[in-house]
């Protein structure tokens, strides 16, 4: 019987995204940590897309950082520490994103990429230069919840859908590591995941403002 159900055993959550982006106009993801590998995945799907919002959370994790650098090559820094506490005054903050720009400095001085890398590297930087990805960083609490949100053409009955579970957005959430995501169905879930992914965007923290070269 056909089921609702992707483990990456049975079904890959990555081969559930990528027709769902071909037939969607936004997207949000929240997810835990976001690594160049995930991108890889779905990157000919995000094309199709008017906007992905990508909502990631704790930036401690090196991995995370490093990731994030490669991504965005020559981007400003991020704010690459969780909080220590869930307000910190403007001494605070700017002393976590000097030590994010010096952490991601190092980091690409090191970085020695394919040319298939490199090509997405470019692709991704384009995204966000033109407006079509956005990414926030989560920094109040770390949310373990992960979730997939697609928003449909307005034409059709199906505001949209989306998986929740256990996914982040790398190679081994979406095809590797056993996982349990479930795809919801739905208008009603639709709009209240919407109103859950939008209350935890607007109190997230902007990955950088602009694009440099």
């Amino acid at each position: 019987m056909p089921h609702d159900i992707i483990d990456n055993r049975e079904s890959y959550l990555a081969d559930a995204v990528r027709p769902l982006l071909n037939e969607s106009v936004r997207a949000h993801f929240a997810v835990g940590y976001f690594f160049l590998s995930g991108f890889k995945a779905i990157a000919k799907e995000l094309e199709k897309v008017q906007e992905l919002r990508l909502l990631i959370g704790n930036t401690t994790d090196r991995a995370t950082v490093e990731q994030l650098a490669e991504g965005h090559a020559s981007r400003e820094a991020i704010l690459a520490k969780q909080r220590e506490g869930e307000f910190l005054n403007a001494q605070q903050r700017a002393k976590l994103v000097q030590e994010g720009e010096r952490k991601i400095r190092e980091r690409l001085e090191r970085l020695d990429q394919s040319d298939e890398d490199q090509a997405l590297l470019e692709q991704l930087v384009r995204l966000i230069s033109e407006g079509r990805l956005k990414v926030k960083v989560f920094t109040r609490s770390r949310p373990h919840a992960k979730a997939y949100i697609f928003d449909y053409p307005t034409d059709r009955f199906e505001k949209g859908i989306s998986i929740v579970g256990s996914s982040n957005l790398s190679l081994a959430g979406l095809q590797d590591n056993t996982e349990l995501n479930v795809v919801v169905h739905g208008n009603a879930n639709h709009e209240q995941l919407a109103a859950w992914f939008n209350k935890l965007w607007d109190e997230a923290e902007p990955f950088a403002a602009e694009l440099t070269t």
